[in-house]
């Protein structure tokens, strides 16, 4: 959330943001943008690459500015720790029953698939690294 501070028009648009008024930001809209990041729904890791980064106020997976997420550091080291330990001690496929393409549900807060992703699980063999 965030309150605007000064009376602003959206540009293109005859809709202004009066003082004092509660927004709510649409990260994902941001995330989804195609003026921004060119076929959006596709996993594509490779325009991360090379600090080939957009300007941080479009891409905010943990907010942005000074009220930026204090423990993001954190919370992508846990993340990375946490599913290197799944893959070496896994492998990993998504079951039948998961349904392609996902269809997202409209109500949920964060974007998440109708019905979910059911994963299946195969412990591997113990290995002296583990």
């Amino acid at each position: 959330m965030r309150e605007c501070t000064i009376p602003y028009r959206i540009p293109d648009s005859d809709i202004v943001l009066e003082k004092g008024l509660f927004l709510n930001i649409p990260i994902r809209g941001l995330h989804m943008d195609p003026k921004v990041y060119p076929d959006p729904e596709i996993f594509n890791p490779d325009r991360f690459v090379d600090n080939n980064f957009k300007p941080n106020s479009m891409y905010m997976p943990f907010g942005d500015g000074p009220r930026i997420c204090i423990a993001m550091r954190f919370a992508i080291m846990e993340m990375k720790i946490f599913l290197a330990k799944i893959v070496l001690q896994y492998s990993i496929d998504v079951d039948r029953k998961t349904k392609f393409p996902f269809a997202f549900d409209p109500q949920s807060f964060a974007p998440s698939p109708m019905g979910g992703i059911r994963l299946n699980f195969h412990k591997r063999p113990q290995t002296e690294y583990l």
